[in-house]
Parts: structure tokens; sequence; C-alpha cells
């Protein structure tokens, strides 16, 4: 166990490192590959290259962007939500890319992430966020409502498969979209078996413009490396590798059909 969290502490101040040597762009697959079979040898547990979570967690006072502390100033993140680390970076990589219609799977805190800088960088922009649990989803709409965000982001609750896969609705995708095309989709739904994200940036393929920034969270985890070793082989995607944020962010992009 000693060893275990001494491992786990070890990671973050390693990644913390390697963001002030190399900055917060993504590594390839291949370096933390090495990196999981290096630590492997020494613990056997299952996701190695996971951070101590109590360096994650923290309130969201702590987070640097203005406009979004006041709405989650008195939440806990890092736990089971977005880390401030990762939140900072969103904030910075929707800032320097722009996009105007976005997606997430899993909404939460990165609703109000994305609402927000919405409601600053892209007044005339849009969000659809897919949600597994109503009360969750009912609890977000409420909360969005509340700060005068509700414009920016609707919410679908979408049921899960049997293999914890969300059942896509992709009428209802369709009509909410209208003729827009998606320029960045955040993945960080849904919970439930390892890999059981895998499907949702295959599903979305078609309502992608034909550049489509997208990130994935979590990916330092065993099954969500896995995906993005899958995700390497499907057409019109590329895997740029795992920003050391977090708990990892895979990031890429996705080309959609360009009519």
């Amino acid at each position: 166990m000693l060893k275990d969290a001494y491992i786990r502490y070890a990671n973050f101040f390693r990644y913390v490192s390697l963001r002030k040597g190399k900055g917060t762009n993504p590594l390839p697959l291949a370096y933390w590959e090495d990196l999981r079979k290096s630590l492997l040898k020494k613990i056997t547990k299952e996701d190695v290259l996971l951070p101590a979570q109590r360096m994650l967690k923290s309130k969201g006072s702590v987070v640097n962007i203005g406009s979004l502390k006041p709405l989650i100033r008195d939440k806990e993140i890092g736990t089971w939500t977005l880390d401030r680390y990762t939140i900072e970076y969103l904030w910075q990589r929707l800032s320097e890319l722009r996009p105007a219609v976005l997606a997430e799977c899993g909404c939460g805190i990165s609703s109000l992430l994305i609402a927000t800088y919405l409601a600053e960088k892209q007044p005339q922009g849009f969000c659809i966020s897919f949600e597994q649990d109503i009360r969750e989803k009912e609890r977000m709409d409420k909360e969005l409502k509340q700060a005068g965000l509700e414009r920016y982001v609707e919410i679908i609750h979408t049921p899960l498969d049997r293999r914890g896969y969300y059942m896509f609705d992709e009428k209802k995708i369709a009509g909410t979209l209208r003729t827009r095309k998606l320029d960045c989709i955040l993945v960080d739904g849904p919970g439930g078996p390892a890999q059981c994200r895998e499907s949702t940036l295959p599903a979305l393929k078609s309502f992608a413009s034909t550049v489509c920034h997208w990130f994935l969270d979590d990916a330092l985890r065993d099954g969500e490396m896995q995906i993005l070793r899958n995700w390497e082989q499907v057409p019109g995607m590329t895997v740029s590798g795992i920003i050391p944020v977090g708990k990892g962010l895979g990031a890429g992009t996705i080309a959609g059909n360009s009519n």
C-alpha cells in the first residue's frame, strides 16, 4: 500500500514537471505505454498511471477563471468531476480554438465551463450534452437556469445499453443540431464498465465538422488508454496523445462529413 501511494504521488509531481518542461502539448501514446510498463515492474496495480487523487481534490474556488469561479466556488472538484488543472486547460484551449458548436458526454462541471465559455467567447454558440442519469440532468438544468446560462446547453437524457454504451437517438440529435456541425466534443461519460466510452466519438462522427477537436477525460486509466489505441484505427480519427493534466486528457481530431 505504501509503495502504491508513493507511485501515485510521484506520478502527480512527474506530470507537474512535464507541464513545466514540455508545456501542455499531448504526449504520444507510446510515451505513456512505456511509462506504464516501467511502473508495472514496481507494482502490479490497475490504472498505475493515475496520480494521487488527494492532490487533485479541491474546492472550485481555486480555479483561476473569474467568470466561472462564482458558479463552482463551493463545489468539491477533482474526485468524480474535472479537476482544477483540467478545467483551466480546457478553458485555455477552448479560448484558442473558438468552437461554436460543442457536444459533451456526461454533464456537470463541464456544462458550466462550456456554457460560460460560450457566453463570453461565442454568444451565438451552442452545446448538446448527453447524460445517462435523469436526476443529474434535472439538477444541471436547474443550475444552468439559475446561472442564466440555460440557452447555451441542451442536456438530452441518454440511457445506456447492456454494454454500458450510450443509446444515442440520432433523430433527436439531428433535430437539435439542425444544420450545425460539431466543432468540439468533450468525453467525460458515460460512467460504467471499462471502455464504455469507446462508442462515443464513432457514434457522433457523422455530426462532426470536417475538423472537429475532441478531448477524453480520465485518459490515464487502463480502459481509456485502450480506447485511444482503438480510436487510432478508426478512419478519419486522429489521436494526438494524452495531455498530463488531472487524470489525463486524451486529445485529437475527428473528421465528419463535408456536407
